[in-house]
């Protein structure tokens, strides 16, 4: 659980920061259309950008995997290209 606070910190300030300003608002405030806009468009601009954030996460992830995989895959050709070698020498050599 301390990780995903961690994770969530910048995000749960930002709407902790937001609910604080609207609990400061008078009714009369808060009846107003636009400080109810504000409120929404608020909330939903701190959920979006952690979504994105996460998204970029998973992105970079995705991409080391990728290197990962491109890296084996040129190990074994290199091996696979060594073995071919040695067995054209000793064909050669017989």
């Amino acid at each position: 659980m301390h990780v995903l606070v961690g994770r969530y910190s910048r995000a749960i300030t930002a709407i902790e920061d937001l609910l604080t300003a609207w609990f400061s608002k008078s009714y009369v405030q808060k009846a107003s259309p636009n400080e109810i806009a504000r409120l929404v468009l608020g909330g939903e601009a701190i959920i979006n950008d952690e979504r994105l954030s996460w998204q970029k996460t998973g992105v970079r992830k995705d991409s080391i995997v990728e290197k990962e995989e491109d890296q084996k895959d040129n190990t074994n050709k290199n091996t696979d290209k060594d073995k071919d070698k040695h067995t054209r020498i000793s064909i050669l050599q017989e």
